[in-house]
């Protein structure tokens, strides 16, 4: 069934097999799409067996601990990433940045479930497949990074600016282009960035400086050491290469934890490999940095489309415990708890301290996992359902429910946390569904 207006689906049902009698109907509530599908299957001893499958969409008890906050087309196209983060003028504005096949990118800024402002940035010459954005503590400024088709990366700076004679809140929102990305390899009209992960940097020189991560279909993993406000305009910012994997990279993950930057990048063969980076900005010499992955895990038999990651201890250079989730096309669910040795050590390692994996976690790929403030764990793909999860004591997966989503060829899922127990996700395909997640530990 397909919305014409929007030019989305409204649901899929596999009748599995072809030729078989049906009837369905749809319609709308004031919570959005209403539907059922009834499907015939004749069995071999000659009864016939109905299929049912029924979709009544309610803010109350069907589906507890979540709210739809509204869909959005502002994409020619599907979306292929988003991310989504606070503003720093009001914590009642979210801001979320998404690209997609129309070779744009986008920041919009809600409040509520209205758009307060939406701008399109200057497109890049093929598809927009990875976004991020990085925020340095007690700062007016967000780094946003967009790449795609033909190893295309571009940076941009949001001025938050807002000031009290203002009579909107975001009438000092600036946007300015810092620059484009220049890949150290050679490239051709095939190679896109897959994905791609900014973060603060620690300066003892006090500018404002983010380490950005970036893996291509070739395998490539580069990083990037960006200012926000360099001596002089620079359109091109070069890049290093890090490390090239047999594999294409399509997840990139970097958490800042016990006096180090964990890097992860997920592969299509399944694969987490693990570095080990500095913290801080004067540190980070190319020759100081290993190419070879301290770690490799196998997280799936196929395709780690998404990692995301969060600290349960951290000792800071005593050494910490950090929790890595990962969604694969292999429709697997994998929580790992991974123990960090001190950071004077010379070989350092990690240890798999505990390993949780759900087989049939989705009826299909997963595409998106976040981890939310209370270590709840967020899950979507193309089986249209965001799921809710659980890490119990022990390091085991629980899940604990699930929510049907109404955009179609579901490709990427940003969240962020509003409270303790409170959560916006944007879940990304054939356009953008944002939904309230209330999880009380």
């Amino acid at each position: 069934s397909v919305d014409l207006s929007r030019g989305r689906d409204i649901f899929r049902f596999d009748t599995e097999g072809r030729h078989r009698k049906l009837d369905a109907f749809v319609g709308r509530n004031n919570d959005g799409y209403i539907y059922g599908v009834c499907v015939c299957v004749s069995k071999k001893d000659g009864r016939n067996e109905l299929v049912l499958q029924t979709h009544f969409p309610s803010s109350s008890s069907l589906r507890p601990g979540y709210r739809q906050l509204g869909n959005l087309g502002q994409h020619f196209g599907p979306v292929f990433d988003c991310c989504l983060f606070k503003t720093r003028s009001s914590v009642d504005y979210v801001a979320c940045l998404s690209g997609g096949e129309d070779c744009t990118g986008r920041l919009s800024i809600f409040q509520g479930a209205s758009v307060a402002y939406s701008k399109q940035l200057p497109p890049q010459e093929s598809c927009v497949r990875a976004v991020s954005a990085s925020q340095l503590p007690a700062s007016h400024t967000t780094l946003l990074v967009v790449g795609g088709g033909k190893l295309s990366v571009q940076f941009f700076l949001l001025r938050d600016l807002n000031s009290v004679s203002c009579e909107s809140i975001l009438d000092g929102v600036y946007v300015s282009q810092l620059g484009v990305g220049r890949i150290p390899t050679e490239t051709s009209i095939d190679q896109r960035i897959n994905a791609v992960k900014a973060t603060p940097l620690q300066s003892l020189s006090g500018n404002s400086k983010h380490l950005v991560v970036v893996g291509d279909s070739s395998g490539s993993v580069t990083f990037f050491v960006v200012d926000e406000s360099p001596d002089e305009p620079r359109f091109s910012i070069r890049g290093s290469q890090l490390a090239q994997l047999p594999r294409p990279a399509l997840s990139i993950e970097v958490l800042a934890v016990a006096g180090r930057h964990l890097l992860m990048v997920g592969t299509t063969g399944g694969d987490i490999c693990f570095w080990d980076l500095p913290l801080d900005e004067q540190s980070f010499d190319q020759s100081q940095i290993s190419s070879k992955p301290i770690c490799k895990v196998e997280a799936h038999q196929m395709g780690t489309n998404s990692i995301s990651a969060s600290v349960l201890e951290d000792g800071r250079g005593l050494g910490a415990l950090v929790l890595v989730c990962s969604g694969g096309d292999d429709q697997s669910l994998t929580a790992l708890r991974l123990r960090l040795p001190k950071t004077d050590q010379e070989d350092v390692s990690l240890e798999i301290a505990t390993r949780s994996t759900i087989r049939e976690a989705s009826a299909s790929a997963i595409k998106g996992v976040r981890i939310m403030s209370n270590n709840a764990i967020v899950s979507v793909g193309y089986s249209q359902r965001l799921g809710l999860w659980h890490l119990t004591p022990h390091g085991e997966l629980e899940f604990l429910r699930s929510v049907p989503i109404d955009v179609a060829d579901v490709n990427s899922l940003g969240i962020v946390s509003t409270s303790m127990d409170e959560a916006i996700a944007a879940v990304g395909g054939e356009g953008l569904e944002f939904v309230h997640i209330q999880h009380q530990t």
